[in-house]
């Protein structure tokens, strides 16, 4: 006990040497169609909980956008015309086997709906919290209604840290059938999983902890966190950076990044193309991280952020 607390009090040492002292005021406004955070009056995020859809397809929910910039830029995109699937920063699968049969395709937003249950929010010194519970509908083959068939826990909490924020996504998935699985495309770049569909200035660059990494069609083997650095505030013609954190407690099916330059998604990629089974009643977690900072941040800081979330 007293090597753990030693432990637990040092890694908080070192948090608080990055956390920045919250002056800020943090408030959750509620809309017809989600609720948004704002900190000092200027929004974070919007979580959209009611359906959306476009010219009666691609109708969906459970995700954010929009997702605001280091200085009140949008980056985020939603219905984009070259995937009108791709939404903010979501999470979804191309396959979802229920039953051991195809019951939708969740990343194209065919034969699925996500039914925004419950909406818990909190507010605490320094940092915001959202909890939401969504039921997975879909019907399967012989059935006349949709039926619930994954429940899925999701808390996002925002934190202010030295001159930029992050925001924690922890994302609980339970089977509520027998037959359970999940995927991601079925070819060599099976994406799907945790994405960011991001507004893409022509100045990007990809980093990790070694420095610049290419993208590739297929996954790229880039360690546990990407960086992405650009011109994403095109009206103040100002830089700053996005990074994507993949925790380590995820499960090892993780294959790496899917990046794009342009017209596309950054994708945390799970599990790639073989199904992931997910046995009825029991919980997968998920956990990523979104930090966005200051154009100066080094991928040696990144990295040592990194070091301590991979502790928590």
């Amino acid at each position: 006990m007293i090597m753990k607390t030693t432990r637990l009090l040092a890694l908080a040492a070192f948090l608080c040497s990055y956390l920045s002292v919250p002056s800020q005021v943090l408030l959750w406004e509620k809309s017809p169609n989600g609720i948004t955070l704002l900190e000092d009056n200027e929004p974070l995020y919007h979580y959209q909980s009611s359906t959306k859809e476009q010219d009666g397809k691609y109708a969906r929910s459970n995700y954010i956008h929009p997702f605001y910039g280091l200085h009140g830029e949008v980056l985020t995109e939603d219905f984009p015309d070259d995937h009108p699937h791709h939404r903010g920063i979501f999470w979804a699968w191309h396959q979802l086997y229920v039953e051991d049969r195809k019951a939708g395709d969740g990343w194209a937003c065919e034969g699925l709906s996500w039914e925004v249950d419950k909406i818990k929010t909190k507010i605490n010194y320094g940092y915001a919290e959202l909890n939401a519970r969504v039921f997975w509908r879909g019907k399967l083959p012989g059935s006349a209604e949709a039926d619930q068939l994954v429940r899925e826990e999701t808390t996002i909490t925002y934190q202010p840290i030295e001159d930029g924020k992050w925001y924690d996504f922890d994302i609980a998935l339970t089977a509520l059938k027998h037959g359970t699985a999940i995927g991601g495309s079925e070819d060599d770049k099976g994406y799907s999983g945790f994405s960011a569909r991001l507004f893409l200035p022509d100045d990007l660059i990809f980093r990790n902890k070694d420095g610049v990494v290419e993208p590739q069609r297929t996954p790229v083997e880039a360690g546990p966190w990407i960086d992405m650095l650009g011109t994403f505030d095109t009206i103040q013609q100002q830089k700053s950076g996005v990074t994507i954190m993949n925790h380590p407690s995820n499960p090892d099916a993780f294959k790496g990044w899917i990046l794009r330059a342009q017209k596309s998604m950054q994708n945390a990629a799970f599990p790639g193309a073989t199904p992931f089974p997910l046995p009825k009643g029991k919980t997968l977690h998920l956990r990523y991280r979104i930090l966005v900072h200051p154009v100066d941040w080094t991928p040696q800081d990144i990295e040592t952020l990194y070091s301590a979330y991979e502790r928590l």
